[in-house]
């Protein structure tokens, strides 16, 4: 029976025996002791055929003396971890009885530690960057209480956890084992893509920086100059032209007056008169061609003032960077899906514990109570691929306690609490204190149905030594004891009359002469109970008490 179980499933089959009760069992059985040769001589002096026995004061003490095994009260075994491939015990650091605290590789096994770390969720799972859970909790409930901060990860596997661990295996004097074989090479080309994607969002960013600066002041000056120019080449083309249809329209007046002297005059030849005619129509075709020329020029003028405008204005408008800033937005986006993979791949990546390397322990520090392992053995727990269902270590994570066994008989005197004496013969010479923690029900044997006893779990009022692991001892329980020294008779000498009570006969040879006297029965051991006299003074140490007769 393990003391786990012990403790979950009690059934306290505990008779708690006053002392009034066990010592009225004693005298009463004592009272049967009696002939009728000493039923006559309570009348009369006594013969010398009456055997009497003297009233002792003495400490009494009930005890009952049983075997039991020093075992565990809780424990944890190790069987190592799994393995496809299986696994080899390289190395065993520790040895019974060694003392195991937080973060200490217990086994080695194929060149890889196994680690003890406080809690009470079983490991299950290679735990690994980015996982979170009960056991990545206690994992890191563990690494804080080992000195390093993990408060940064929130329940994740995180950095601060990853950082944790690697230190971890750092002092152990191992090698973290990485997210997977290919885990630096992954890394290192998605930090070439990111870092590619930088740079082309960076040359996106000049060109549309480049694009949004405009034209250079100077292209911009020299086209309002040119705008400036044409405005005034228009203004001169414009006066040019009025003062020019002013001199045609003034050399057709001319022209005409000439033509209507000459017409008017009746003496003109007829040479003279055409001749008139002529000159006015030559005016007149002058002043189409001088008007024609200078709208003309005009006209040019105000296309090259429009054309200066319009340069002027392409200059000044704010420049169209569409295109740059749509590669720009490409680029970005390239960048941050790289990013967000190297974010995933680093999160992802570092110190993992594969499943088996560590070990959860409900408590520590725990002690080796059991060690099977032995360099070469598998996992299974043996060289010879055994079952290994014993594991390869086992360790107490409580205190030791012993398991031992009462006889029917003997367990109405046991009550939970009581102090205990347990002594390991072949290692000490020395006892030390226990206290009766658990009772169980009567168990019989499976094979022939005889009673075997009460199934009890004594636990060390200080620790039981390590040493003792498995260790059969002896264990000595005291229902009772007197405080101090008591009158003390046989049980024999005490029996009850008709009235109930209980009496002892007591003998005076100087008087010859035999005397009851009424005493109130205490504790009964070892064939003696304790008397106390009804009244004061009637019994003392030294009395001769009647016991029985000569035959």
């Amino acid at each position: 029976m393990s003391g786990s179980s012990a403790r979950r499933h009690v059934v306290v089959g505990v008779v708690v025996a006053t002392f009034v009760g066990v010592a009225l069992a004693g005298w009463a059985a004592g009272s049967r002791v009696q002939s009728p040769a000493a039923a006559a001589a309570r009348a009369r002096a006594p013969e010398p055929s009456l055997i009497a026995a003297p009233v002792e004061l003495r400490i009494l003490a009930s005890r009952v003396v049983t075997r039991g095994d020093v075992v565990p009260g809780e424990s944890v075994t190790i069987t190592g971890p799994s393995s496809d491939d299986g696994a080899t015990v390289t190395r065993v650091p520790v040895a019974v009885g060694d003392e195991v605290a937080e973060g200490a590789a217990v086994l080695e096994m194929s060149g890889r530690p196994v680690v003890v770390i406080e809690g009470t969720v079983p490991a299950y799972r290679t735990m690994r960057p980015g996982v979170k859970g009960a056991d990545v909790d206690q994992l890191q409930t563990g690494l804080e209480r080992l000195g390093c901060d993990t408060t940064g990860d929130l329940g994740v596997y995180g950095d601060a956890t990853k950082a944790c661990v690697a230190e971890l295996y750092d002092r152990l004097g191992y090698e973290p084992v990485p997210s997977s074989d290919t885990e630096a090479t992954d890394l290192a080309d998605a930090r070439e893509a990111m870092a590619d994607a930088e740079e082309t969002l960076g040359a996106a960013e000049v060109a549309l920086d480049d694009a949004a600066k405009g034209p250079a002041r100077a292209d911009v000056v020299a086209a309002e100059i040119a705008v400036d120019a044409a405005r005034r080449n228009v203004e001169r083309s414009t006066t040019a032209a009025v003062v020019a249809q002013v001199a045609a329209d003034a050399a057709v007046d001319n022209a005409l007056m000439s033509a209507n002297s000459v017409l008017a005059d009746a003496e003109s030849t007829a040479p003279e008169r055409a001749a008139a005619s002529a000159a006015v129509e030559a005016a007149a075709l002058a002043a189409d061609v001088a008007a024609r020329d200078s709208v003309e020029a005009a006209e040019a003028a105000a296309e090259e003032l429009r054309l200066a405008q319009a340069t002027l204005a392409d200059l000044i408008a704010p420049p169209d960077v569409t295109a740059e800033a749509e590669a720009r937005a490409r680029a970005r986006d390239a960048l941050d899906r790289a990013t967000a993979a190297v974010t995933d791949l680093e999160a992802r990546s570092g110190p993992t514990i594969p499943f088996g390397e560590v070990v959860f322990v409900p408590a520590l520090p725990a002690t080796v109570s059991s060690l099977r392992a032995e360099v070469g053995d598998d996992a299974a727990g043996g060289d010879d691929g055994g079952s290994g269902a014993d594991g390869l270590i086992v360790l107490a994570t409580s205190a030791l306690q012993v398991e031992a066994t009462v006889s029917p008989s003997d367990a109405a005197i046991l009550r939970i609490g009581m102090t205990v004496e347990v002594m390991n013969d072949g290692m000490s010479t020395t006892a030390i204190a226990g206290r009766l923690s658990f009772v169980g029900e009567q168990v019989e044997s499976s094979g022939d149905g005889r009673q075997r006893g009460l199934p009890v779990i004594v636990d060390g009022v200080d620790p039981i030594p390590p040493a003792w692991t498995g260790s059969n001892v002896r264990v000595t329980f005291t229902a009772a004891a007197t405080s101090s020294p008591v009158l003390v008779v046989p049980l024999a000498a005490v029996w009850s009359g008709a009235d109930g009570q209980a009496r002892v006969e007591v003998v005076d040879d100087d008087a010859g002469t035999v005397t009851a006297v009424a005493v109130e029965p205490g504790l009964s051991a070892d064939g003696f109970v304790q008397v106390t006299p009804v009244a004061t003074g009637e019994l003392g140490e030294g009395d001769q008490v009647v016991v029985g007769e000569n035959s």
